[in-house]
């Protein structure tokens, strides 16, 4: 079952821990969810087996992100549900006719499935380049 805005700290970290990928820190995960335009999990027999966020400004830009499904729940189209799911929510804050760009970042061996979705590489003679930096706290 889909739910939209209910994921919690816990339920995020779970899902990661069963995931296999790498422990991030319990206050910025407190700090990320209230701060995304949404969040969606999939729950199974009243457990959450699958998450994403969407971060952004909410008119222009949006981005898919920490899309994860345990591996247990794989290829049984958990992904595919949130992924479609998030591109409705999406299209539904948008006024009629409004374009806006929805992203996301992805393995490279899993760009092949985000083509299903109408995810394409960014083509940098029509859009620009896309660049990026992180920056270290503190």
């Amino acid at each position: 079952m889909l739910i939209f805005d209910t994921l919690t700290v816990e339920e995020f970290m779970s899902i990661r821990n069963e995931s296999g990928l790498s422990v991030v820190d319990t206050e910025l995960v407190q700090r990320a969810l209230p701060a995304s335009l949404f969040t969606l999990k999939y729950e199974r027999d009243g457990k959450a087996v699958g998450m994403l966020r969407v971060v952004g400004d909410g008119a222009f830009v949006a981005v898919i992100c920490d899309v994860v499904v345990v591996p247990e729940h794989r290829r049984q189209g958990i992904g595919a549900a949130l992924i479609n799911a998030a591109l409705d929510r999406i299209a539904d804050c948008m006024p009629e006719g409004m374009w806006i760009q929805a992203m996301l970042t992805c393995a490279p061996e899993r760009g092949k499935y985000y083509e299903k979705f109408g995810f394409s590489l960014f083509n940098a003679d029509i859009h620009g380049i896309v660049m990026q930096r992180y920056v270290k706290g503190g």
